[in-house]
């Protein structure tokens, strides 16, 4: 797979190739650049699959690099020392990321899924989300996931509550429909923790902003807006309380 690194640290491009060099044997690293100048030359004259790109670059940033490249037919992994809030935002646009120093296992996992990565117009809608989640200033609000098949983007807000099945995930919505992601429960659990979801039992999370009612009989259920219940175990009784009494 003939790859492109752009960054502007000369440290970080060797670091990267060497990891690649070790761990990702089908990457062939055919260029690099280290400047959003050079980036755009080196990809209009260049035919590769896969490019390594920084966020931030001495003369612009790697969202400029995108915009000014006529072709998106290759993957797409950015690079990133980031603040927790927009490493957010990438989770949330469901675009592959390395935080800098690489950890080789991430490194392995994120180009096991640029092999087999969606057809680039489901790229430019993840890049279009990621773009309006870092401008909101605040928690994203728009998440997308992905399937075999397609990519799905939603508001937060109308996602009522997730269900475990095995190691996928059905989510559930307020218009009724429903999803099947391969993510598990546990990877939604951290990336919805801050926008008022709770882990109600081993096999539910809930948007607290939909919960009409908590009853404690039977064990303790939580009754959605839509009617719908969710088990709630005894022992997060005491941590939903106050997660509930925080939102007043």
């Amino acid at each position: 797979m003939k790859t492109l690194i752009i960054d502007n640290e000369e440290d970080v491009i060797v670091s990267l190739k060497y990891l690649l060099k070790q761990y990702c044997p089908a990457v062939e690293v055919i260029g690099e650049a280290h400047s959003a100048a050079e980036a755009i030359a080196l990809i209009s004259r260049v035919d590769f699959d896969l490019l390594f790109l920084d966020v931030e670059l001495g003369d612009g940033t790697g969202m400029e690099v995108l915009e000014a490249c006529k072709s998106s037919d290759f993957k797409l992994i950015f690079i990133t020392a980031h603040s927790h809030y927009a490493i957010q935002a990438f989770r949330f646009s469901a675009l592959d990321y390395l935080l800098k120093p690489f950890d080789p296992g991430l490194l392995q996992e994120a180009v096991t899924r640029a092999q087999a990565d969606l057809a680039k117009e489901s790229r430019l809608l993840q890049l279009t989300t990621l773009l309006a989640n870092l401008q909101t200033k605040q928690q994203a609000r728009k998440l997308v996931l992905r399937d075999m098949d397609n990519i799905h983007l939603f508001e937060i807000q109308d996602l009522l509550h997730c269900q475990a099945e095995g190691s996928y995930t059905r989510l559930y919505f307020t218009d009724g429909k429903e999803l099947l992601s391969s993510k598990n429960l546990k990877h939604f659990e951290q990336l919805l923790k801050e926008a008022h979801f709770f882990r109600s039992h081993q096999s539910h999370m809930v948007n607290l902003a939909k919960v009409i009612r908590f009853e404690r009989v039977d064990g303790g259920r939580l009754i959605l807006q839509n009617g719908t219940e969710v088990p709630v175990s005894v022992r997060r009784h005491k941590a939903l309380v106050q997660r509930l009494l925080d939102m007043e």
